[in-house]
């Protein structure tokens, strides 16, 4: 940073401070005399920040060593927390996304700071001071470039702090000790981990650093059934690592991690926990996302991994299966959301899902009077077919397709008429008569499942079984769709069709170009009508 030209930060700031701290008196007496010089020269404590907070990360811009800043801190801080601490963290904020932005390699995150940082996250009773302390503290996490050095990181060294702040909040609450004030500590500590988890890294100790703090955190938490509404905290914390990287994945998909949750979904009894049942059968899901996303990746996925996957499937089954004892329009969302992720995760898991007589009948009933319901199951098997169909692509370099799994998804579609009563080959008209409905919501679903059957090839069959109705129903700009929504999304089936070239390659020519000119005049295309003006 530049030399200020305010003179307050520049002379007279550091002036106070040196005249303050060469006096040898109690720390009170000495805060006292701070804040007197500070009314007499008009210093507000957002001025005296800005000179304290830059001496933290060893700033030369103001004539304050990082030890001073540390001790005048110390002083107002324990003196006067509330007109303090919040202009600290402000001001820490602020300088600390300036220089990242401006020289990033200029900061240094010295163990004593770092100590005060976390100290201070954890402690204050002030929402915004710990959230403004953790932004810092990522930042300054963030920005450390060096990975060659064999001296602990800041993110190593951040990790191990907050995990010590932890128990030392943990034993805290176990020996009563202001439980309330302990159990937010343990949160924002576990909270602040989670954060720090997102930080890229390519060394292996930051890596091992990530999954040591986690379970020295949140795993404490979910293995504590004493406090359920501590638990809930740290549920919502899990589920923010279900979109987190690879690390993060391996943590959520250890056996250490899945028991609790297992167990709170009600797999080892009837009924999921009364409070955490819902939140955990939701994280579950999210779970079957991360192997749903893992499948996609290739068949190159390790031993333990694949065994992982089978344990957490076949407990999952039995978890879905009392789940769908709930009949309310929530319950049957929530399901839906756990069905669908749980037949994404795997060709195993969607078979699962097909074999079982009450699962599949139940996932894909259509008698519903809710809209919302009725689109939602519809988008819900647009899900897992999809979610297959880029399986069945990036499974195999050969042009050759995955049989079984084709199969699946065929097996899939065809059981949604047969559980409604339409027979084996029911299910295209049911679809069509559905995107046909005046109820917006449930066209739009129907739309979604068309989308995705017509952009695979092992529906071709289909698609020429029921060729007349579908496509003078998709080439038709007449009809019951009014809405911009609607119109892209059936413009989208349109694409979807013509995007299979070996199935328009044996299309009627005349169909062909319907098609292309279909496509060519786009979703919003309207017929111009010419007026004669009536003239006597």
């Amino acid at each position: 940073m530049s030399k200020p030209t305010n003179s307050l930060e520049n002379t007279v700031i550091p002036a106070i401070v040196n005249e303050v701290l060469q006096k040898e008196s109690e720390n009170d007496k000495r805060s006292t005399m701070l804040e007197s010089r500070m009314q007499e020269e008009n210093v507000s404590p957002e001025l005296l920040m800005n000179v304290l907070i830059p001496a933290l990360f060893y700033d030369v811009s103001f004539d304050v060593t990082c030890e001073q800043a540390m001790l005048v801190l110390a002083l107002l801080v324990t003196s006067n927390p509330s007109k303090y601490l919040k202009p600290a963290s402000r001001c820490m904020k602020l300088y600390i996304s300036t220089i990242l932005m401006n020289n990033p390699t200029s900061l240094t995150l010295s163990d004593d700071v770092l100590k005060l940082m976390v100290s201070q996250l954890s402690t204050s009773s002030d929402v915004e001071v710990s959230s403004n302390i953790t932004e810092s503290l990522v930042a300054c996490c963030h920005q450390e470039q060096d990975t060659s050095s064999r001296s602990p990181t800041a993110l190593m060294r951040s990790l191990k702090a907050l995990s010590q702040a932890f128990q030392t909040a943990w034993d805290q609450k176990v020996e009563r000790k202001n439980p309330q004030h302990s159990s937010t500590s343990c949160v924002r500590c576990s909270a602040a981990v989670v954060m720090l988890c997102d930080v890229k890294t390519a060394r292996v100790d930051d890596l091992t650093s990530k999954k040591r703090a986690l379970d020295d955190s949140l795993l404490v938490i979910l293995l504590d059934d004493s406090d359920p509404l501590l638990q809930m905290s740290a549920l919502d914390l899990v589920e923010q690592l279900t979109t987190a990287s690879s690390i993060q994945r391996d943590w959520l998909l250890s056996k250490e991690v899945l028991k609790p949750l297992l167990q709170m979904s009600g797999h080892e009894q009837d009924e999921p926990h009364p409070i955490l049942g819902g939140s955990t059968i939701r994280i579950l899901s999210s779970i079957c996302k991360v192997l749903a996303m893992e499948q996609t990746q290739g068949p190159d996925a390790n031993s333990d991994q694949n065994e992982i996957s089978s344990w957490l499937l076949t407990r999952f089954r039995h978890i879905l299966r009392n789940f769908i004892m709930g009949r309310s329009e929530l319950d049957r969302l929530a399901q839906l959301d756990a069905i669908s992720s749980f037949g994404s995760a795997s060709p195993r898991a969607l078979k699962i899902l097909l074999d079982d007589d009450l699962i599949g009948p139940s996932w894909l009933s259509l008698s519903v009077a809710q809209p919302k319901l009725l689109s939602a199951i519809l988008y819900s098997v647009a899900m897992v077919l999809n979610q297959h169909y880029k399986i069945l692509v990036n499974s195999s370099s050969a042009p050759t397709i995955d049989t079984a799994n084709a199969n699946l998804c065929m097996r899939l579609f065809v059981m949604l008429g047969q559980v409604n009563n339409k027979g084996d080959n029911g299910s295209m008209p049911l679809v069509i008569s559905l995107a046909k409905c005046p109820v917006t919501e449930t066209r739009l679903g129907a739309y979604e499942l068309l989308e995705s059957v017509c952009r695979q090839s092992i529906f071709a069959r289909l698609i020429f079984l029921n060729g007349s109705d579908l496509f003078e129903f998709l080439l038709s700009r007449e009809g019951v769709e009014t809405t911009v929504e609607g119109k892209e999304a059936k413009f989208k089936v349109v694409e979807a069709i013509y995007s299979q070239k070996k199935l328009v390659s044996v299309m009627d020519n005349k169909l062909v170009k319907a098609l292309e000119t279909h496509i060519k005049q786009g979703p919003h295309y309207r017929q111009t009508q010419s007026w004669d003006v009536a003239t006597e």
